[in-house]
């Protein structure tokens, strides 16, 4: 993984409040992972995110504050 993902998977760990080393932390990113690698590039990539956001914002994972952020994060991600 390079050092561009790994920095944005940490911004995205940390959006959320989960610790960097934490399990939370450790499936949030294997999920992103997963959806990068079986996905095709472009918007079933987006969609993914968006549908995402609003799971973990009906779940109070995800502020309503912080939804916007939490998807350009996402996205960035499933571009590197």
């Amino acid at each position: 993984m390079s050092e561009a993902e790994l920095r944005t998977l940490d911004s995205i760990c940390m959006l959320l409040g989960f610790p960097l080393s934490s399990q939370k932390c450790k499936v949030l990113s294997a999920a992103l992972y997963v959806a990068k690698t079986t996905l095709p590039k472009g918007s079933s990539r987006r969609v993914f995110i968006q549908d995402f956001a609003a799971a973990l914002n009906r779940r109070k994972v995800l502020s309503n504050d912080l939804v916007d952020e939490f998807q350009q994060l996402g996205y960035r991600y499933m571009e590197i």
